[in-house]
């Protein structure tokens, strides 16, 4: 069984299940690319604002989800302005998430765009304790393992909305992948070419060859060395059936998409299909936000806003060094400048090495050697090793390149749990 595909959707005939796309995110190809047309920033605004204005219809109040960061900063105050022209009356609600850890929290943008455009702000202060109550029914609502406990703190945000009487929310989701927002854009600029002569080099560009199509597109991580970190931490007797069952194992996306296309282009394809679809507007997303019957809406994703993003050169997205340049020239004339000028500061929410710090019972025992050993599907020893390696008190992960290994095993734990699946 699998999930249907993005851009899909099933046709029942004589009983036969059939899948069909009826869209996809298609890019110009590279030769075909005006690279000195101009970028109309103002139609970029026009399309922006339209697409706020339509998801501001409803028969409730509509909400706004805050981070402090420029994405959800500049569709509230695009929701401003359009209640300014309307002459509506009453403040609207934001809803934000803050950590008690100030290295990741976002408390003083939030509040600074909230004050700044006369909004009634709605804040929760989130911590490990929020962490450990909240991950068993995040996973529930997921139907998934989790790779992040960032969907805890998704949770908390729509049971917030929930509470304060609200049940649509407008979310920032989308303008990342369309608008060149990861660290990924900047970095393909810099990147070298992989090294033929060496024998890593050329492994390297038949896993791409075979995930991509394309031997030169370099996505997130080396996938040969990630796929033999996997074959260590499975159960032996499962890691010998890797190559059957590891979604590595064939092309990932459509190559006929990537091929040809510029490397901002190939890079904002396979996110979309990737990231946004399955983790973004998912697990940590719609799901999430309906667990607590709170409906989100994503301007960013508006059709005639990929439609601009698409007719843009590739070289105004991430320009002299600065991701989403577009949005940048449009939120200036909505934010103070400290947020139209904000570096993309990532979601992030405390890992599994700080539940493990906390020698939270109910943690040791999903990650309990006993346990492990007894479901076979993880190596019981691999898995001793990481948690000893993730106990040490100086141990971070660095959420943007690195895998928190031991939240996705305990959260497979606790989906096996869930939705009681047996040992192997």
């Amino acid at each position: 069984m699998r999930s249907l595909a993005p851009g899909h959707y099933l046709l029942l005939r004589d009983g036969d299940p059939v899948e069909r796309a009826y869209w996809d995110l298609d890019y110009p190809l590279a030769a075909d690319i005006d690279g000195g047309a101009a970028a109309e920033i103002d139609d970029l605004a026009e399309r922006l604002r339209a697409a706020v204005g339509i998801r501001l219809l409803a028969d409730v109040p509509v909400g706004l989800y805050l981070s402090g960061g420029l994405d959800s900063s500049l569709i509230a105050a695009l929701a401003s302005d359009i209640d300014r022209a309307d002459g509506a009356g009453g403040r609207r609600h934001a809803f934000s998430i803050g950590f008690a850890v100030p290295e990741i929290d976002e408390s003083g943008q939030q509040a600074l765009v909230a004050d700044n455009l006369g909004l009634l702000h709605h804040r929760y202060t989130f911590n490990a304790h929020d962490i450990e109550a909240g991950l068993r029914q995040a996973v529930w609502h997921a139907e998934a393992p989790l790779k992040e406990s960032y969907n805890t703190c998704s949770l908390a945000l729509s049971g917030l909305v929930r509470k304060s009487g609200l049940k649509v929310v407008l979310t920032g989701e989308g303008a990342d992948e369309l608008f060149g927002g990861y660290i990924g854009y900047r970095l393909d600029g810099a990147r070298t070419a992989v090294d033929d002569c060496t024998l890593d080099g050329a492994l390297e560009r038949e896993w791409r060859e075979r995930l991509w199509g394309d031997a030169g597109f370099f996505y997130e991580k080396d996938y040969g060395a990630f796929d033999e970190l996997k074959a260590a931490l499975y159960a032996p007797p499962l890691a010998a059936r890797l190559p059957d069952f590891a979604c590595t194992g064939g092309c990932l996306v459509n190559p006929s998409q990537l091929r040809g296309r510029h490397p901002i282009h190939k890079r904002s394809y396979v996110d979309f299909k990737l990231r946004l679809a399955d983790h973004l507007l998912a697990d940590h997303g719609d799901r999430v936000g309906y667990a607590n019957s709170v409906e989100a809406r994503y301007p960013f994703l508006d059709r005639a806003v990929i439609d601009w993003v698409r007719n843009a050169p590739p070289e105004w997205l991430v320009r002299d060094g600065w991701e989403k340049y577009p949005l940048r020239q449009v939120a200036a004339h909505y934010l103070p400048a400290t947020i139209a000028k904000r570096r993309k500061f990532g979601f992030v929410a405390p890992s599994s090495a700080v539940l493990l710090q906390q020698r939270i019972e109910w943690v040791e025992d999903y990650l309990s050697l006993a346990r492990i050993a007894a479901a076979g599907y993880f190596n019981a020893a691999a898995v001793e090793r990481l948690k000893a390696q993730y106990r040490n008190p100086g141990f971070a992960l660095t959420t943007t390149f690195d895998t928190d290994l031991l939240m996705i095993i305990l959260t497979f734990e606790i989906f096996r749990d869930c939705f009681r699946i047996s040992p192997l």
